[in-house]
């Protein structure tokens, strides 16, 4: 189940970010226009977001309480942030960049309470222990990452289109963005294929 769940959501959200960056620079699309680096970033986050703790979730080889209402805790802390931020995006085209910002820091609290958690594993469970710090290890980093393109979309988008302007283009005066942007999509993308051989393809018939 866990390896057939997986695999089917990688090749979902393969697709999911080729289509949305189609539709996304067709003309007048709210949100403005998005490079594609930007909408890799986008598809992961989503995929690390939302996608990877429902996996974690069902995986139950940690053996450790802690770390699961941990993953609970941020995968429903994510949910609700999806539908504000949707509902003020969309609905009421008043989200504000300060939002997610302060939700990222919180998220990052939230990780590091997991990340101890993760350290109190039952010993038999240890070989199994690092890819999942790894992966958490990972997630504060792209929250890391999320306060600073905020942070750069907060001082670079003019206060008056900041309501409806959520992403950057390919323009050069974004390369240093965009940039830093393709750097983590190729981390992100590496530890996928990682991940999958040192944790996924590793979960028994039993435990699946």
């Amino acid at each position: 189940m866990i390896k057939n769940t997986y695999c089917t959501g990688v090749i979902f959200f393969t697709f999911a970010i080729i289509g949305f960056y189609y539709l996304q620079n067709q003309p007048n699309r709210i949100g403005g226009a998005i490079s594609f680096p930007k909408t890799c970033w986008l598809g992961l986050a989503i995929f690390y977001w939302y996608f990877l703790p429902l996996i974690l979730l069902l995986d139950k080889r940690s053996q450790n309480k802690y770390f699961y209402w941990g993953i609970r805790l941020f995968f429903a802390s994510m949910l609700l942030r999806a539908f504000l931020e949707l509902y003020l995006m969309y609905g009421k085209q008043a989200w504000l960049y300060e939002y997610g910002i302060t939700h990222n820091i919180l998220s990052v609290i939230v990780l590091i309470a997991v990340i101890i958690s993760v350290e109190k594993m039952p010993k038999k469970t240890k070989p199994l222990a690092l890819p999942l710090k790894i992966t958490l290890y990972i997630l504060l980093l792209m929250f890391f990452a999320e306060i600073y393109f905020s942070g750069y979309m907060l001082f670079n988008v003019k206060s008056e289109q900041q309501n409806t302007i959520w992403f950057i283009d390919n323009s050069q005066e974004h390369w240093l963005n965009n940039a830093i942007t393709t750097a983590m999509v190729i981390l992100l993308t590496i530890w996928q294929i990682i991940f999958y051989f040192q944790w996924i393809n590793k979960s028994t018939v039993g435990k699946q």
